[in-house]
């Protein structure tokens, strides 16, 4: 196989590549409770999201690397995006962002700008008259076709040898897991 007949992430052996149907829930604009990860910092979504950055920093195969010179993977890279813009909102907000945190957001959203637009995703969005607002209003509710986040999670847990986490201090230890120094 060509390891870049999937981009990058053909390099792996084993990688969870499987993909299903799912309708992604409503994000922000509804009436409903809120999913675990929205909201105002409490205990319960920050746990959530440290949760979902919890694996980090993958090994990868003296194979793999010879067939790509970095480790980690975009998934949860992104994550940690997403991650670092939500800490610096909530600190804003309270009047406790630190001067750091500004560049480091700026860092992360070029990065995911390149990201979205590296996978353009072209499912549809669909439109709907809202009476209320007087305006369309575009449904969020719509069918992905993802990846499964828990087999990612899995597979990734299981290539965490390095202990360095995507959200942490990941400067340690780097030359004995075959990172390579820009």
């Amino acid at each position: 196989m060509d390891p870049f007949s999937l981009g990058l992430e053909g390099i792996y052996d084993d990688a969870p590549l499987e993909t299903h149907r799912e309708v992604l829930k409503k994000a922000g604009f509804h009436t409903g409770p809120p999913n675990r990860y929205e909201g105002r910092p409490t205990p319960e979504n920050e746990a959530a999201w440290k949760e979902l950055m919890s694996v980090g920093m993958i090994a990868i195969t003296e194979e793999e690397h010879a067939r790509m010179p970095r480790g980690g993977t975009a998934a949860l890279r992104d994550g940690h995006g997403i991650k670092r813009l939500r800490e610096l909102i909530w600190d804003a907000e309270k009047g406790e962002a630190e001067h750091w945190q500004f560049g480091h957001a700026s860092h992360c959203i070029d990065y995911l700008r390149q990201s979205l637009m590296c996978h353009g995703d072209l499912t549809p969005i669909y439109m709907l008259w809202s009476d209320e607002h007087q305006t369309y209003m575009g449904v969020q509710e719509n069918i992905m076709q993802c990846r499964s986040w828990d087999a990612i999670v899995k597979w990734s847990a299981k290539r965490n040898t390095t202990g360095m986490r995507v959200d942490g201090d990941h400067g340690k230890n780097t030359q004995k897991h075959g990172f390579v120094e820009s």
